[in-house]
């Protein structure tokens, strides 16, 4: 009797485990990777370390913090098991980058939803999530001070150029990059720029017929909302 009661309970903690395995590989098999593409790729390979960037495209529409994850590890994994490098069996640095948009990956401002990298000294690897650019994703294009969703992008666009054509104009006529220079220089240099800043601004706003705080106001939308930043002259 002893015996029968023994082997009925082994019998049922089989089943159980069997469920169990049977479960978890269900789980993962039912995880959908999020549909990427690799925009570019820079291998670095050199005695000190042979090292490797990706940038990343998610053409997924639905996105979040955990799916995101999930291709982070899936795109590392299948990195840090590559070889046939010179200097090392396989990559000592790792870092890749997960943008929602080309425009953000061309940005060069770091405007990437997520990213995970591991570096020479590190054991394992971290992962970071933009909650910025994860909330622009589902923002809603509305119309504010009597401008479109479209007419703020384009004045987002200029704001950022004309901040550029500023610092050039202020950096020609008083260089930063000589030798000798002083505080003197770096605060005309810092005023030039904020002057032709606020020039350009104000005539950006007649431009739309707004007045200049709402040049200001976008400006802030911009940034507060994640728009990709216009590719820089």
């Amino acid at each position: 009797m002893r015996q029968l009661k023994l082997t009925f309970i082994f019998a049922i903690l089989s089943l159980i485990l069997t469920n169990c395995r049977n479960n978890s590989t269900n789980r993962k098999e039912t995880t959908q990777l999020l549909k990427y593409s690799i925009l570019n790729e820079d291998i670095y390979d050199i005695p000190l370390k042979t090292q490797i960037s990706l940038n990343v495209l998610i053409e997924d529409s639905t996105i979040n913090k955990e799916n995101i994850k999930d291709l982070l590890k899936h795109l590392y994994d299948k990195t840090t098991s590559r070889s046939g490098f010179k200097y090392h069996n396989n990559p000592t640095n790792i870092f890749i980058y997960a943008f929602t948009t080309t425009d953000k990956a061309k940005s060069g401002m770091g405007q990437w939803v997520g990213m995970i990298s591991k570096g020479y000294s590190e054991n394992l690897p971290s992962i970071n999530i933009s909650d910025l650019q994860l909330n622009a994703i589902n923002e809603i294009e509305v119309n504010k001070w009597n401008l479109t969703y479209i007419q703020r992008q384009e004045i987002w666009s200029k704001i950022i150029h004309l901040e550029d054509k500023s610092q050039l104009e202020a950096d020609k006529k008083y260089p930063l990059d000589q030798a000798g220079i002083t505080f003197k220089d770096i605060k005309k240099n810092s005023e030039l720029m904020k002057s032709l800043k606020e020039k350009y601004e104000k005539e950006l706003a007649k431009e739309y017929y707004i007045e200049k705080v709402i040049v200001d106001s976008v400006g802030l939308e911009g940034i507060v909302n994640g728009w990709a930043f216009p590719k820089r002259n």
